[in-house]
């Protein structure tokens, strides 16, 4: 065991519950380029050690004895790297959330797992901090119009689509215009830029104008785009008042369909 009883010239007087003297009077305060640990036991209680390399301050609070062997209880005050150690929502970067700089002032800083904190200490009167929603991205995608059961040949006038993601949220827009398609069974909107969340509770909904002369199923008055947890597709799904709903099915004809919806990735 390393022994640094010899690092101070105040001694310790030990009473038979190993309790070092509670000293009214100031002590020197100890500056050393370290920690104090459990054996620094040759100071009174109240004793206060500062760390001068990594700016921290201690005191000391009493001592304990097992076995006959004492030790000191250390009591940390401060630490002068403590605005580097604080969290954040955000993730830490290269030298952590927060560092300080000469005058005093800190830097934002974090990886895009989150909300991105960035700015500058910029001296003094000139501080600024901004923040952006990580993974925020928009772009477009390219709608596809097959058939469920036979995707057939379309032809396109206008394919288009859009889309603007906030972290694991997605809104997505398109535009299709057809003039002819081979494909069989359900109307199926492909493409789309990411997969539904296959950990989604249930199917998602999107609205849609359909202009074209498909044929409804009978007695639905309405129609929506319905999407299912892990496809990267939508049907067209029509409902109405006392009928089953279902989706409606492709034909070659000419059509125009636009649609919007919000999902989770």
């Amino acid at each position: 065991m390393v022994s640094y009883q010899a690092n101070a010239p105040v001694p310790n007087n030990l009473y038979g519950v190993a309790n070092g003297t509670n000293s009214n009077v100031g002590s020197i305060t100890v500056f050393m380029t370290r920690d104090p640990t459990t054996n620094d036991i040759n100071y009174p209680v109240k004793q206060r050690w500062i760390n001068t390399e990594e700016a921290r301050e201690w005191v000391l609070t009493g001592f304990t004895s097992i076995n006959s062997q004492t030790t000191a209880s250390w009591l940390q005050l401060s630490d002068g790297d403590a605005l580097t150690q604080i969290g954040l929502p955000a993730p830490t970067g290269t030298g952590g959330p927060i560092s300080p700089d000469a005058d005093g002032l800190i830097n934002f800083v974090s990886t895009t797992e989150s909300i991105n904190f960035t700015g500058s200490a910029g001296g003094l009167g000139a501080q600024n901090i901004s923040f952006d929603i990580a993974n925020y991205q928009n772009d477009v995608w390219t709608p596809t119009v097959i058939g469920g059961t036979s995707p057939g040949v379309t032809v396109y006038g206008v394919q288009f689509g859009y889309f603007v993601r906030l972290a694991a949220v997605i809104q997505v827009e398109f535009t299709v215009t057809v003039s002819s398609a081979t494909g069989t069974g359900n109307i199926v909107i492909g493409g789309l830029p990411f997969p539904i969340n296959v950990q989604a509770s249930g199917n998602v909904i999107g609205s849609v104008i359909l202009v074209s002369a498909l044929t409804w199923p009978v007695g639905t008055t309405s129609i929506a785009l319905l999407g299912s947890p892990g496809n990267s597709f939508l049907n067209i799904w029509a409902s109405g008042s006392g009928v089953a709903g279902s989706p409606i099915q492709m034909a070659n004809t000419a059509m125009n369909i636009q649609g919007s919806i919000v999902y989770e990735i």
